[in-house]
């Protein structure tokens, strides 16, 4: 799981960089056909070399169950801690699409600085996220004990919370939304 934190973090680092060189030496449509490529790269190894992690009983071997398997999918999705799961990821993840097409405009037409300025901001947040990660997957080994995690997240949490509303009563924004 860190790994592809840790990969994923590398994206807003290097991709501005490589759609750069891409957009200048054969124009925009070929960061499309890069990101095509990529993408069916990625999906092939996917299929081909990542093994199926369900288990299969030996009643079950060779068939295909479709009632089984809408059954199970029920039951994932109408699991409450998965759906809270879930929310929270994608919020959390929204993040960074959202920064990366309101960032410019912000920056741009509101606050009047030029395009390299959001290029430094870019970088700088790619960093910061990257190095998060180097952290987490560090202090995870360190504190891997039952409960000290949660304990953890808890407390961050409420930093959160507090941070956000010192932000909101300072600023009369939610500044997180903006990064």
């Amino acid at each position: 799981s860190n790994y592809f934190s840790l990969s994923y973090s590398m994206i807003p680092i290097i991709a501005p960089f490589v759609g750069g060189i891409l957009q200048h030496a054969f124009g925009w449509q070929a960061n499309f056909v890069f990101m095509f490529v990529v993408t069916a790269i990625i999906m092939s190894l996917a299929f081909f070399k990542l093994p199926e992690t369900r288990i299969i009983d030996k009643s079950t071997r060779g068939n295909l169950k479709l009632f089984k398997l809408f059954s199970d999918s029920i039951k994932v999705l109408c699991n409450l801690k998965y759906i809270k799961s879930v929310l929270g990821l994608a919020l959390l993840w929204s993040t960074i699409p959202v920064f990366s097409i309101l960032g410019p405009f912000i920056l741009q037409n509101l606050l009047h600085q030029s395009a390299s300025v959001y290029g430094v901001y870019a970088l700088l947040i790619g960093l910061g996220f990257f190095c998060g990660n180097l952290v987490n997957g560090i202090l995870l080994r360190i504190m891997n004990k039952p409960g000290v995690v949660q304990k953890v997240f808890k407390k961050g949490k409420k930093i959160f919370f507090i941070g956000g509303t010192f932000s909101y009563i300072v600023y009369g924004t939610i500044v997180w939304a903006f990064t």
